[in-house]
């Protein structure tokens, strides 16, 4: 049998190849489709994990700089005590030396 001009068979088989066709695509597509998702999955999951340490390594240099600001502050607070001692010492020296250090000669 025939329609326009063309048989019925051929028809058939153009369809069932054009069929195939779309079949195959399909499935190409949806292994494109699970590629990508999956490259995107791995790459998130990297980014995620380097942002982790990234603030990771934030918050430990962070507890450094406040121990490291703790022990200045100490420091400073032992350096004062000691310049007062020593001034104390100082007046005290010249009280009963008769004049002030810097002048003294042996």
């Amino acid at each position: 049998a025939e329609v326009m001009g063309v048989q019925i068979e051929d028809l058939k088989r153009e369809l069932r190849n054009v069929t195939g066709d779309a079949a195959r695509f399909s499935e190409t597509a949806g292994a494109y489709r699970k590629q990508l998702q999956d490259a995107a999955g791995k790459a998130k999951e990297s980014l995620d994990n380097e942002r982790r340490a990234w603030e990771e390594k934030a918050s430990a240099d962070a507890a450094e700089r406040q121990k490291l600001a703790g022990e200045l502050a100490g420091s400073v607070a032992e350096s004062a005590a000691l310049k007062g001692e020593t001034d104390k010492l100082r007046k005290a020296l010249q009280s009963t030396s008769g004049g002030p250090l810097s002048t003294r000669r042996p």
